[in-house]
């Protein structure tokens, strides 16, 4: 797995929407930032996937403690 980085967003390419964090579904703009992004290169294109800061903090805390 490739391991998170931090990607400022703010200087990212104009899109007709904005990226979507796929753990609450809720928009990646400039109030949410910084977000965390994993990216992987296969067959020449690459994929990058953005989740929210908070979101992604989340998401680690649950893995250290599976119990909650």
């Amino acid at each position: 797995m490739d391991m998170l980085k931090v990607y400022d967003i703010s200087d990212a390419i104009e899109v007709e929407s904005l990226p979507l964090c796929p753990l609450c579904d809720q928009s990646i703009d400039e109030l949410s930032m910084p977000a965390y992004g994993s990216h992987s290169s296969q067959d020449g294109f690459i994929t990058l996937c953005l989740i929210h800061e908070e979101c992604g903090d989340a998401l680690k805390e649950g893995a250290d403690d599976p119990g909650k």
